[in-house]
């Protein structure tokens, strides 16, 4: 009895070992548990802001480019928005979160849109922040300083043919505008008139949107965007080896015991739904009638192979 206890005690270690170590290994690969939040509950959280990226105000920027054509030296302004995403751990949340305003107004930036969410320990604060193009680099270098960076992405797209593009709308829709004006004075029948009216109207409408649109472009307006996501998670750890494995040691240990017990526990019902079973059909004589079958074909294959023979 004693060497049974052993064997299967010996048998429950090396599994549970085993599953310990699965466990481990496959936190070294798969960002594991901040203070309750996966990585992916994370990112569902900081989503809101760039699904709501539409509604933003567009920030766009100008530089010239020196082009050889020739002999003649001719400089061109090309258009371009420049985004940058941070996105940010803080263990400290209130002191961050006036580091990170001191930061904008140390730039000289302007707070676009702010969405605060979140209560106490699981906070979570995005700015969109405007920033002379001048200032952008410095700006996310220092805003990397704020909290731990979990994410950091900047992306540089050329809108130099959307800007003429809308620019060349505009002049045409202008001149569309001044035709139809034109055709007014020419008299006509009412509904005419009244139609001519309505179509000059929408004209004027499109020509406004263009106008807004434009505005963006202006020189005066000339910004490149941050956009800063900061989570509170007090339990965030700062990087660190043995730190960092201390903490997936025990979520491994935690992980592994729980699913241990919950596999032990499924294979105690699943063992004591068959042994149910097999009671219940010895009981009916199901089992004896099964074996009575087995015993009486065995006979009559063999004297037909020795018939055969």
């Amino acid at each position: 009895m004693r060497e049974k206890f052993r064997r299967g005690l010996k048998y429950f270690l090396i599994s549970f070992a085993a599953l310990f170590l699965m466990r481990l290994g496959y936190g070294f690969i798969v960002p594991e548990r901040r203070d309750g939040y996966f990585a992916g509950n994370l990112q569902n959280e900081i989503a809101p802001q760039n699904s709501n990226e539409n509604n933003l105000r567009k920030n766009y920027a100008s530089e010239k480019k020196t082009v050889l054509g020739g002999q003649a030296v001719t400089q061109i302004k090309e258009k371009y928005e420049k985004i940058g995403s941070l996105t940010a751990q803080s263990r400290e949340f209130e002191n961050d979160e006036k580091k990170l305003r001191a930061t904008i107004a140390q730039f000289k930036a302007i707070v676009q849109s702010e969405q605060a969410t979140g209560l106490a320990g699981h906070r979570v604060l995005k700015l969109s922040i405007g920033v002379d193009p001048g200032k952008f680099d410095a700006l996310v270098d220092e805003a990397r300083k704020i909290g731990d960076i979990t994410e950091i992405q900047i992306t540089k797209s050329d809108k130099t043919n959307e800007y003429r593009t809308l620019n060349a709308k505009r002049i045409s829709q202008e001149k569309y505008r001044t035709a139809l004006i034109a055709l007014k004075g020419k008299g006509g029948k009412v509904t005419e008139l009244i139609e001519l009216e309505h179509k000059i109207l929408e004209i004027e409408q499109e020509i406004q949107n263009l106008g807004v649109k434009l505005g963006d472009f202006d020189e005066q307006n000339e910004f490149c965007t941050l956009r800063m996501a900061l989570v509170e998670n007090r339990g965030a750890v700062k990087a660190g080896f043995f730190r960092n494995l201390l903490r997936r040691l025990k979520s491994a240990f935690e992980w592994t015991v729980q699913y241990y017990l919950l596999s032990a526990v499924l294979l105690l019902v699943a063992g004591g739904a068959i042994l149910i079973f097999l009671l219940i059909a010895e009981r009916l004589g199901f089992i004896r009638t099964l074996l009575q079958r087995f015993s009486d074909e065995a006979p009559e294959a063999g004297n037909r192979s020795r018939k055969r023979t």
